[in-house]
């Protein structure tokens, strides 16, 4: 897939230039590299029918929520003997490494009992992940993953190290709005009320449990128009404590979640097909 869908031409085409080439801003600060790192990949979808035309200072504008690129539901449970490591019908979502493999994996498990047993302890909290190492639409081997920095788009663990399953899984494709966390990312308006110097401010539920986090980046300006992840908002005029926008959305964009906790914007990788 492309990475089109801005304007082209202008100011525009300078804020897209210099955003794409900062598209290693950080959520967080980065970590030392693992021997083995793992990727997730989610696509920006508005929570609103269309792009707003005004908005209020210090509120959010818009709010996009994070949706996998790619969903599936196990058709038959896994298991180990007589016991169930995951249970049929469970949504499982994509994780990749650098070398291009893939595998899919469970959300965190929510529960009191769970979260008390893991609060200071993350990497007590593993679970199981599922690869489809032969390609022929049933999972083969499985490896586990914990959330060390407390986001199911940040999962730490080895997909390298899958081991053999007793009995192959088959799986199906499923609707990425199934997808049970509700993850988000949300733009407001900041700075100084003269359109040229207005500015967005970005930030994120990652974990989606209503606890958001300012994005830690400068966002690339040409003029009125600011580039902020797969958006462009142009501030056409301020009047008080309110200004009239214009939000162009890029569906090119996608979010990319690491294992050593950064989140950072960019293309659907080459490998990847939606």
């Amino acid at each position: 897939m492309k990475a089109g869908g801005l304007r082209s031409g202008g100011a525009a085409a300078v804020v897209r230039a210099r955003w794409l080439a900062a598209l290693g801003l950080a959520l967080v600060p980065a970590t030392p590299a693992a021997a083995e790192r793992l990727f997730t990949l989610w696509k920006l979808e508005p929570t609103v029918a269309a792009p707003p035309s005004r908005a209020v200072w210090g509120e959010p504008f818009l709010e996009q929520r994070l949706l996998p690129v790619k969903l599936v539901r196990l058709t038959d449970p896994v298991m180990a003997g007589d016991q169930v490591i995951v249970a049929g019908g469970s949504f499982l979502f994509l994780v990749y490494n650098a070398a291009g493999k893939t595998g899919y994996c469970t959300v965190k498990d929510r529960s009191m009992k769970n979260q008390a047993r893991t609060l200071f302890i993350p990497i007590l909290d593993r679970r199981p992940c599922l690869t489809d190492r032969d390609g022929d639409g049933r999972f083969d081997a499985s490896f586990t993953v914990f959330d060390k920095y407390g986001s199911a788009a940040t999962p730490s663990g080895s997909l390298d190290g899958a081991t053999a399953l007793a009995k192959p899984v088959a799986y199906q494709a499923a609707d990425p709005h199934l997808f049970p966390v509700a993850m988000k990312i949300a733009f407001e308006l900041g700075g100084k009320k003269v359109p040229e110097k207005v500015q967005v401010r970005v930030k994120m539920d990652k974990a989606g449990r209503g606890k958001w986090e300012y994005w830690d980046a400068i966002l690339p300006r040409a003029g009125r128009t600011i580039g902020a992840l797969n958006a462009e908002v142009e501030v056409k005029s301020v009047t008080g404590r309110e200004a009239a926008i214009d939000v162009r959305l890029d569906p090119g964009i996608y979010i990319r979640g690491e294992s050593g906790g950064r989140f950072v914007a960019g293309p659907l990788p080459s490998f990847l097909n939606e």
